[in-house]
């Protein structure tokens, strides 16, 4: 064997759980870092990595030295091994980063020169059941490269479990190709992750999270300020708590100016607190991005000199509650105050609503002083952006908030939509009566929000059998849409009731028939738009519509906006949510 795959072995790790039973593999990437599967991660301490990174230390050792090198690790950085909105297996990795230092001859594993090519043999070293110590080898021809990063596999043997995380061996090259993560036992079939996948998780982000985390904990604030300029409007991920969440939430945004990447413009905004760093920063964004210097130079200097102020943004909530001792709704209201639409700092204001129980007829046509009064209140108490969510109950959800009008002093009462983005949330999921069922179905649907798709990419198609509009779902849709006239919210079976089945945080409809009315060009290109700018479009649609044409789609359209991290303290189901 040669020089090159001694070193390979020699950086295989066996990844143990805490009763010290082996449950994959992993791979040493540098001097400190090392590669293993989300899945393997997942398994060892018992947790979903939709939560916070783990805070527990991983065990793990490197049987191939001698002696077997016993050493610990924590987990940085972890990507999912499930694309919810896209319904495609994303990239299965986790980053390791060691407790202490290995010895000076152990070396990261040696990659492939070249791509790998059809028919190449492999071979690969895992710890399945009962070579669990000793590990054991299988070999087979590498079948190609698939769509998204992927190396298609076929082995002798069967691929068991124990082998997640392996690198793989390429004879031909002579070294690392992939690193294994799951296998069709039937068919002695199994996928990889591409070496140049795994290099651009590296480079990009692992890289980036090594530079910085030294300086994370005394300057957390400064890092998380340099991640909020970056953020763009409306974007609808939580706030991230750690380093790895923030420049993996980065790796995910759109690219903001001059087309450049977030996470190199939020590398540039530390250069200012971070003199030192500067060198390094310049020429990760080289590697990692081929971000020339003098370009890098030019966005530090426009870093210094353009800082983002914070502008406020508040929410206006309005509660429709069912009376307990007639058929007649109340109406309540609070403010959500936020200091900055960039922060996650937000204090909460009960509104007074002096109005008796109203029938649902009166709830259609509310009296328009009362919502001035109550937009008086929220004024008096924030300034800034304002956007107005009214919780309806689940037999209400068909109720024409958006037409609801306020007072004018100089002319006759319009529409609220026309000033304010206006959406509508669902009373039963905060809790107060009794939990709602499918909180995690919802916050999972929500997070996928962040992925900045088009709403045809994102919401199902709610015309057809609700057969068509379940596969749908299945492959990863997250909401709903809808151009003919909807059935009442009180009637099961239809749109509403998948809702609540199914988590669905975002639905639009139409409250007309779309088509008969002569409006679908104007739909067609309302759904062609980013879905996280669906309030304000609607907002502007609304602005934009002539008063007396009742057949314009701005009078006649409702979004379910249901954002499961904006409630109100009280709310039972979300008591743990800071606000």
């Amino acid at each position: 064997m040669t020089d090159k795959f001694e070193t390979y072995k020699r950086a295989i790790a066996r990844i143990l759980d805490s009763a010290g039973a082996t449950r994959g593999t992993g791979f040493l990437v540098s001097s400190q870092y090392i590669f293993t599967c989300t899945h393997v991660i997942e398994q060892v301490l018992g947790i979903s990595c939709s939560g916070d990174l783990p805070e527990t230390e991983i065990e793990l050792e490197f049987p191939f030295n001698s002696p077997c090198l016993q050493q610990r690790a924590k987990v940085i950085f972890w990507k999912p091994n499930y694309n919810f909105l896209k319904a495609l297996e994303g990239i299965d990795i986790a980053l390791l980063e060691l407790c202490t230092p290995l010895p000076s001859d152990v070396k990261p594993i040696p990659v492939a020169k070249e791509k790998t090519q059809w028919n190449d043999d492999f071979r690969v070293l895992g710890f399945p059941e009962g070579y669990d110590l000793r590990g054991d080898w299988a070999k087979g021809k590498i079948l190609g490269e698939q769509a998204g990063g992927w190396l298609q596999l076929h082995a002798e043997i069967s691929i068991l479990p124990g082998y997640s995380g392996a690198p793989v061996w390429d004879e031909q090259k002579q070294g690392v190709v992939g690193m294994m993560t799951r296998s069709d036992v039937e068919h002695r079939k199994a996928d990889a992750i591409s070496i140049q996948a795994l290099a651009n998780t590296w480079k990009q982000q692992g890289q980036l999270i090594r530079l910085l985390n030294p300086h994370f904990v005394s300057s957390k604030r400064i890092i998380e300020e340099a991640y909020r300029a970056c953020r763009p409007s409306g974007w609808q991920s939580e706030f991230p708590t750690t380093l790895a969440d923030c420049v993996f939430d980065l790796s995910e945004m759109p690219t903001g100016e001059n087309n450049c990447s977030r996470i190199v413009e939020f590398a540039s905004k530390l250069v200012p607190a971070f003199p030192s760093l500067f060198e390094n920063l310049k020429k990760w964004a080289k590697n990692a991005f081929q971000i020339e210097q003098q370009e890098f130079d030019r966005l530090c200097d426009r870093a210094v000199l353009t800082q983002k102020q914070p502008t406020t943004q508040s929410y206006l909530f309005i509660f429709v509650r069912s009376n307990e001792t007639s058929d007649r709704y109340n109406l309540e209201a609070g403010i959500l105050m936020e200091e900055d639409e960039r922060s996650s700092v937000t204090r909460y204001q009960t509104l007074t609503v002096n109005l008796p129980p109203l029938s649902r007829s009166q709830l259609a046509t509310l009296e328009p002083k009362l919502l001035t009064d109550i937009l008086e209140q929220s004024r008096q108490l924030t300034q800034g952006k304002l956007q107005i969510e009214c919780f309806l109950p689940y037999t209400l959800l068909d109720l024409a908030i958006d037409r609801w009008k306020r007072d004018d002093e100089y002319d006759e009462p319009f529409p609220l939509s026309e000033e304010y983005p206006v959406v509508v949330r669902i009373l039963e999921r905060l809790g107060y009566s009794k939990p709602y069922l499918k909180n995690q179905e919802w916050r999972e649907k929500w997070k996928c929000l962040q992925q900045n798709a088009c709403c045809f990419e994102i919401l199902a198609c709610c015309d057809r059998a609700r057969e068509k509009v379940a596969e749908d779902l299945e492959r990863g849709y997250i909401g709903l849409r809808r151009k003919t006239i909807v059935p009442p919210a009180s009637e099961p079976g239809g749109m509403f009731s998948i809702i609540m089945k199914e988590g669905i945080p975002v639905t639009l409809w139409s409250r007309q028939d779309i088509d008969s009315c002569g409006e679908a060009e104007r739909y067609e290109q309302l759904l062609k738009v980013s879905v996280v700018e669906l309030p304000n479009r609607l907002k502007a649609i609304r602005n934009a519509t002539p008063r007396k044409d009742e057949t314009h789609i701005g009078h006649h359209l409702s979004l379910l906006w249901d954002n499961p991290y904006r409630v109100p303290p009280d709310a039972p189901s979300f008591r743990s949510n800071s606000l």
